[in-house]
């Protein structure tokens, strides 16, 4: 891995040089080490770039953090973010007979991260998940419908909760359920749904948390963005012990890894100020969770024709002189185009992978290997994302079925990722779950155009 970094930094800087010295390719034909010529060549090659909406995305089973809420941006539209909740039970649960105050509350734990508008009022909204519920296996994404599992007849709760009031919501659960858990906690009721989590999610199938907006229009008093990263129920209770002395104790239902959680989230880009997401020639979108991605047409065929390269009989790609390929620097970047005209945070990471990779990588987490997939970080100085791509190229470009018309489409997906500054290696990485947007620009940008640097030598 350190190998890889350091021929980056060589490959970048000798990138760099060349190009600082022509802005035509630069062929250099009579460096003559051992008596043979090398060829040196730099070229810049203009892509294609598009971008399309991703409807969903699989639901992990247990996801770092969940958003909540219903949040208008003049870009990106309008974003709602729901969640359904399976919960654990404190198996054997038991409570005394002479309890004489109770309550049920459902808290969520915030992030100190949040967006907000006017006065930032998000109504949440709690209901029973009375028709069904999911296993611990099956497949679930972002686009699920909350009609199969709720018909939204049994409200437990409901909190009007101003964002950055609080790092924690408590929304008071009714009555019925309270006494429900409260009556098989003191044995009035003896149907077991403490006794293992099946017989707990028979009886509580879980929660839909839902929040006013998505058709529901916004009150003027604004609409906020919750990040979410603790979900439990908790049920109080106090009695008085024999010395007459009240006694408080909770009982803790977690959303935890042991059952399943779905974020729900759907996108309403009508809701742009242009009245829809304006596809300007100079900028694409990107967007997270199960929003944009930026598509970038990768043109093989022409990079082939430039070099006049082909595939020998043993396989090897060749330049036109026959000299044996070798790509030294491949570098994409991607400069942001307006920082300040929506809401959204710019995305930390984004994955650069090819678009027949792509559903695979997710569904089998597999790690980046350079020449499917890459990853970029975000520059704040210089506003954009960097990819090394030659890897990829020289693998493209050894393949003996490029036609004249070959290209390759990329997807560029922001995703949640984890670092290690010891290997130098990304993993965990996964579709972004975080709220996340930006508009990047395009390759036909008037200024700050996408295009890809090619240095390749031949030997």
């Amino acid at each position: 891995m350190l190998k890889n970094i350091f021929r980056l930094g060589f490959l970048s800087l000798l990138s760099g040089f060349l190009f600082a010295c022509s802005d035509d390719a630069l062929n250099i034909d009579n460096i003559q080490p051992a008596g043979d010529t090398i060829t040196v060549k730099a070229d810049t090659f203009h892509l294609v770039s598009s971008w399309d909406t991703l409807h969903s995305i699989p639901s992990k089973i247990k996801d770092e953090t969940f958003l909540v809420g219903s949040i208008t941006d003049k870009v990106f539209g309008q974003t709602n973010a729901e969640v359904l909740a399976q919960f654990t039970c404190p198996f054997g649960l038991k409570l005394p007979a002479n309890v004489d105050s109770t309550s049920l509350t459902l808290e969520l734990k915030l992030n100190d991260t949040y967006q907000a508008q006017g006065d930032s009022i998000v109504t949440i909204n709690v209901y029973r998940m009375n028709k069904k519920t999911f296993s611990y296996r099956e497949p679930l994404f972002s686009n699920i419908n909350p009609d199969l599992y709720s018909d939204m007849h049994d409200l437990l709760g409901t909190m009007n909760f101003k964002a950055g009031s609080s790092s924690t919501v408590v929304i008071p659960l009714n009555d019925a359920l309270k006494k429900q858990l409260m009556d098989e906690a003191q044995g009035i009721t003896n149907t077991g749904i403490f006794t293992n989590e099946n017989s707990f999610t028979n009886f509580l199938n879980g929660l839909y948390i839902s929040v006013d907006g998505g058709d529901i229009m916004l009150s003027s008093s604004g609409s906020a963005m919750l990040s979410i990263y603790q979900m439990n129920m908790y049920l109080f209770s106090r009695y008085k012990n024999e010395a007459g002395t009240y006694v408080g104790q909770s009982s803790i239902f977690p959303a935890n890894k042991e059952v399943r959680q779905v974020n729900r989230i759907w996108h309403d880009y009508t809701r742009a100020d242009a009245g829809d997401l304006v596809r300007l020639d100079e900028a694409e979108y990107l967007s997270s969770p199960a929003g944009a991605n930026t598509i970038i047409t990768i043109p093989l065929a022409k990079i082939k024709q430039k070099y006049g390269i082909y595939v020998n009989d043993k396989g090897v790609a060749c330049l036109a002189n026959g000299q044996m390929l070798s790509v030294n620097s491949a570098i994409l970047r991607v400069q942001i185009a307006d920082t300040t005209n929506h809401l959204m945070t710019v995305p930390p990471y984004l994955l650069l992978i090819k678009k027949s990779a792509a559903t695979a990588f997710f569904n089998q987490d597999k790690s980046i290997d350079y020449v499917t997939s890459v990853m970029g970080a975000y520059d704040s100085n210089t506003q954009s994302y960097s990819f090394a791509l030659h890897d990829y190229l020289a693998n493209e470009l050894k393949s003996a079925t490029l036609t004249e018309n070959s290209t390759d489409e990329l997807l560029l997906i922001p995703v949640d990722a984890e670092y290690s500054t010891s290997t130098f290696a990304y993993s965990n990485i996964k579709y972004s779950s975080n709220f996340y947007g930006t508009s990047v620009c395009s390759a036909k940008h008037p200024t700050k155009p996408m295009k890809l640097d090619v240095v390749i030598s031949g030997f």
